[in-house]
């Protein structure tokens, strides 16, 4: 039976798991904000790597265009 364990950062693996800021009252008023800086992360790693990202169903266009295609 194959362990399941979270990798290090520095260890190999095959992309990244990000979740899409949703709850507004975690975010004081600044949701958008903490979007655009989620999706310029997302960007900013899709170079390297490929980027998952959770987001509502009811988000997920908004996703997609904060994040771009890649």
């Amino acid at each position: 039976m194959d362990e399941l364990r979270m990798p290090a950062e520095w260890e190999a693996h095959e992309g990244c798991l990000m979740a899409w800021p949703t709850r507004e009252e975690l975010w004081d008023g600044m949701l958008a904000e903490a979007r655009a800086e989620y999706a310029a992360v997302a960007r900013a790693i899709a170079a390297f790597e490929s980027v998952t990202i959770v987001a509502r169903p009811d988000q997920v266009e908004d996703a997609r265009a904060g994040c771009g295609a890649a």
